[in-house]
């Protein structure tokens, strides 16, 4: 059912009040009057109105005083100023502080409602641009949110998630208990990264009240969320030599350990120049890389091996700006890209793919 649009009507003539108020009501739209600008300005604080017809000259205040003060109230509010004192002054004056329309008295009540009409028509098209206004920053702001968190987060929940995995294959069989805990870390880990990718996939966020407070989170329920792509088949072992480029210490050394558990010889570079150099000197097979790091990014990295060597296949892995950055690695000719956190299933299955891809059987 459609909502009836509120009018108020301030007039300190009670005849034309009166004759305003009966026009308007005959056409359904709800009305309430006020014969002076302090019942006007009361009624706008306690009130919520879609158009204001006020006269200009009350005998308390002005009509300028009452369009002010429903701007401030409400901006996409139409207010339509009313006289009998007809002036160029008065009705620029009336413009220039935000009045949708200005009509001298008498006017004939069809003009007068087809003035009423095209307000509020107005004020639907402002409030809807206003709702889609808030809609995107609400988006952008969450948009922003999840960037922080891929970037802050995802680095060391994957060192988690892949020391878990570590764990797991040295822990000796007979020890149930500490199995079960690995387990359940594996497990928890694996909720959060589920949370923070459907923060970073939010087309559409819907918010809920969270318990009791007077604070609202995203509903991931609710909200519309990007489809995952399908991820690449599960190829067979290749022994090779890895160099692994992150300027993240823990990140360095734990994706080291677990492609040596994978059966693979490492190298390890600490920055993109550090990387270029272990490249140009010893034989590497593959090189995984992140992309943020101080001094020559990973970007760069990969720019200068595929001018060096164009057949050394090269894996992009970050945890920020995900769809950017792998449009970024396509472009500059990476040969697989991987976004942060990933298992050790994820980065096994990418090099596998990569091998196939780029190296003869």
């Amino acid at each position: 059912m459609n909502c009836v649009e509120r009018i108020l009507v301030v007039d300190d003539d009670r005849i034309v009040l009166m004759g305003l108020e009966g026009v308007l009501k005959h056409e359904g739209f709800d009305v309430s009057i006020a014969s002076s600008a302090r019942e006007a300005l009361k009624s706008l604080d306690s009130d919520d109105f879609d158009l204001v017809l006020t006269d200009l000259v009350l005998q308390d205040d002005s009509g300028i005083t009452i369009l002010k003060k429903a701007k401030e109230v409400s901006p996409e509010i139409a207010v339509i100023v009313i006289t009998g004192f007809a002036s160029v002054n008065s009705a620029i004056e009336a413009l220039r502080q935000g009045a949708f329309d200005y009509l001298i008295k008498p006017c004939e009540d069809d003009e007068m409602l087809i003035r009423v009409r095209r307000g509020l028509e107005r004020k639907r098209i402002l409030q809807k641009i206003r709702e889609q206004e808030i809609q995107d920053e609400r988006l952008k702001a969450i948009t922003q949110t999840a960037v922080t968190v891929n970037d802050q987060i995802n680095t060391p929940l994957n060192v988690i998630q892949a020391s878990a995995e570590y764990l797991r294959g040295a822990v000796k069989e007979d020890d149930p208990t500490l199995r079960e805990s690995l387990s359940f870390i594996e497990s928890e880990v694996g909720k959060i990264k589920e949370v923070v990718s459907n923060l970073a996939r939010i087309v559409d966020p819907q918010v809920k009240k969270y318990a009791l407070e007077e604070i609202t989170m995203v509903d991931l329920d609710q909200s519309t969320i990007k489809k995952k792509r399908d991820s690449h088949k599960q190829q067979p072992d290749q022994a090779i030599r890895i160099l692994v480029v992150d300027d993240e210490e823990y990140m360095l050394q734990s994706l080291s350990k677990l492609l040596n558990l994978m059966g693979f010889e490492t190298e390890v570079a600490e920055n993109g120049e550090k990387a270029l150099e272990i490249f140009q000197s010893r034989e590497v097979d593959l090189i995984i890389t992140d992309i943020n790091m101080p001094g020559m990014s990973g970007m760069e990295l990969l720019k200068q091996i595929k001018k060096e060597n164009p057949d050394i296949p090269v894996i992009i892995i970050t945890g920020f700006g995900v769809e950017k950055a792998q449009e970024m690695a396509k472009k500059n000719k990476a040969d697989g890209f991987l976004p942060k956190p990933f298992r050790m299933n994820d980065i096994k299955s990418m090099i596998d793919k990569v091998l196939a891809d780029c190296l003869p059987s």
